[in-house]
């Protein structure tokens, strides 16, 4: 008998940019379902349903009521009473993989908080925590991640003296997240060529600045849906 193939999701969490937001034990990443109209005509005994225009569905965020999350919890409650949206919200499968905005293909794009339900108290539970989201642009699954002080940049490039792009699943057309870097993390850029040691990018709004990686630079590449 072989064994099945599954994912836990034990290590999943929600970040707003690299700060977890504590107290969560289930969340929903959106997915994509297509609008319809229904097509008839005298004398044919069966309509037609015709897909359209695609939209994201609902997301959801659950777990344990924490009344100090003040970068967490607390900021979800302040940008649902401003109606902002979050461009920087991660929706985590796993330690590492990740739904977020893709703001190189469309700077718009943000997850909007469309509900905080309210605190129910109850006298031997736990104080719990839910919210909705609504996606407004484009996601991606960011499924690629290469870290470490070997990253360089120049303006079009991002180079990787280990040569592990490749290896870490790096693609064409992948949307590119740099944290912890000097200059570079607010670059959204689309990768046009993939190398063992280099991603040529090309960059949406500025340049890339040139400078060697720090011990803590990350880069994340992904596309919509579930890059090969």
């Amino acid at each position: 008998m072989s064994t099945p193939n599954y994912q836990k999701g034990a290590k999943a969490k929600a970040a707003i940019g690299t700060t977890t937001i504590k107290g969560l034990n289930s969340l929903t990443i959106p997915g994509v379902e297509r609008n319809t109209i229904d097509v008839e005509e005298f004398d044919q005994d069966f309509d037609f349903t015709v897909p359209t225009s695609a939209k994201w569905t609902e997301g959801a965020l659950a777990g344990n009521y924490v009344g100090n999350d003040s970068t967490g919890q607390t900021v979800l409650r302040q940008r649902l009473f401003d109606n902002e949206g979050l461009p920087n919200l991660r929706l985590y499968e796993n330690e590492s993989d990740f739904w977020a905005p893709d703001l190189a293909n469309d700077d718009s794009s943000v997850i909007y908080v469309k509900g905080v339900a309210g605190t129910e108290v109850t006298k031997s539970g736990v104080i719990p925590f839910s919210a909705t989201l609504l996606v407004q642009g484009l996601l991606a699954r960011f499924d690629a991640h290469v870290s470490g002080a070997t990253l360089a940049f120049t303006t079009t490039t991002i180079t990787d003296s280990g040569s592990g792009f490749v290896t870490a699943g790096f693609s064409v057309g992948d949307t590119i997240i740099i944290e912890g870097s000097t200059s570079n993390d607010d670059v959204a850029c689309i990768v046009t060529a993939v190398a063992a040691g280099t991603l040529t990018v090309t960059a949406k709004v500025r340049t890339l600045t040139a400078e060697s990686a720090l011990a803590g630079t990350r880069i994340h590449g992904g596309q919509i849906g579930v890059t090969e």
